[in-house]
């Protein structure tokens, strides 16, 4: 992890992300843009003399390059971070993507406003356009105390489908872990369904029980925790069956003690991220903890965070480019 982005608005919630943000940029040498948007202003009476619009103007973006300049100045004085201010200018959702994406972010700490039924009105905004766009780490955090003192996480629950997708969290997960702390990978299997025939098939595929479908993905857990294990990390393994595997993974959090759950935004592998991604919707709009949503770019991970695109037109264009 080389470069961390903590969007600011001035606001209490923003401040305790900035917090989060330096101590992980701390834990992992890496850079931390403290970033501001200046918004265009709404309509003014035509009357109104464009000097005094553009006065306007200039006076709040200077509020903000104040605002931020003072806090990175700060911050690398006093805490060991090399901080850099910036102030963008236009929609702060647009301009976030942009800036991240060329500028190679690799993890974006902000908060969100809230969860359970009123949750979708902040995922419509910037965290909701991060969320959906961003080719990296994206770390939403609780403004109403659902993370625990401290900013690094002591029990990270890690969310696992088989796929290598799914995986990439594995090591994000890792980056944001507490000396000394546990990473639980998470796996849950749906039971087979079995429809009644309304109509007759050319060729049905052979049944897999369910006793068949856990052993599959206890042998896999088991696999994965002896390669984090080999890498030094404390790891333990929790399975379960369920038809919601989102409820079921918020509620084995809770379960485990977890104070961070870590999922990708992709997932198994053939899928859509459409249907994959909903696992994911659900777990950040109802878990009580913090959501590491890691968007990975490649099924290797390798440049996970590190492309930025902002379309999925631009991400197939940068592939394509990268493969000649």
């Amino acid at each position: 992890m080389q470069r961390i982005m903590v969007p600011l608005d001035g606001g209490p919630f923003a401040q305790q992300a900035l917090e989060v943000a330096v101590d992980i940029a701390r834990s992992n040498q890496a850079r931390l843009d403290i970033v501001t948007v200046h918004a265009p202003l709404p309509p003014m009476a035509p009357e109104e003399p464009l000097d005094r619009i553009e006065a306007i103007h200039a006076a709040l973006r200077g509020q903000l390059e104040t605002y931020a300049g003072d806090l990175a100045a700060a911050i690398s004085r006093d805490r060991g971070v090399t901080a850099v201010a910036t102030v963008l200018d236009g929609d702060p959702a647009t301009e976030l993507e942009r800036f991240a994406a060329a500028g190679k972010v690799d993890l974006v700490v902000m908060c969100t406003h809230g969860r359970g039924p009123v949750a979708r009105a902040w995922l419509g905004s910037v965290a909701d356009r991060l969320l959906r766009s961003f080719y990296g780490q994206l770390l939403l955090l609780r403004p109403d105390g659902g993370q625990k003192s401290g900013s690094r996480f002591r029990v990270i629950l890690v969310a696992l489908d088989g796929g290598a997708l799914a995986e990439t969290a594995i090591p994000a997960a890792r980056a944001l872990l507490a000396p000394g702390g546990t990473l639980v990978l998470a796996r849950c299997v749906a039971p087979p369904v079995i429809a009644p025939l309304a109509f007759e098939m050319p060729v049905l595929p052979p049944m897999v029980s369910a006793g068949e479908l856990r052993d599959a993905a206890e042998k896999y857990l088991l696999d994965q925790r002896a390669r984090s294990a080999a890498a030094g990390m404390t790891v333990r393994t929790a399975l379960g069956e369920s038809v919601n595997t989102a409820d079921w993974l918020v509620d084995r959090a809770k379960m485990e003690g977890a104070d961070l759950i870590a999922i990708s935004t992709h997932g198994r592998k053939g899928l859509s991220r459409l249907v994959l991604g909903s696992v994911a919707d659900k777990v950040i709009r109802s878990a009580a903890v913090p959501v590491l949503a890691c968007h990975p770019d490649d099924p290797t991970g390798e440049r996970a965070g590190r492309s930025g695109q902002l379309t999925a037109a631009a991400g197939k264009k940068r592939r394509a480019q990268s493969a000649t």
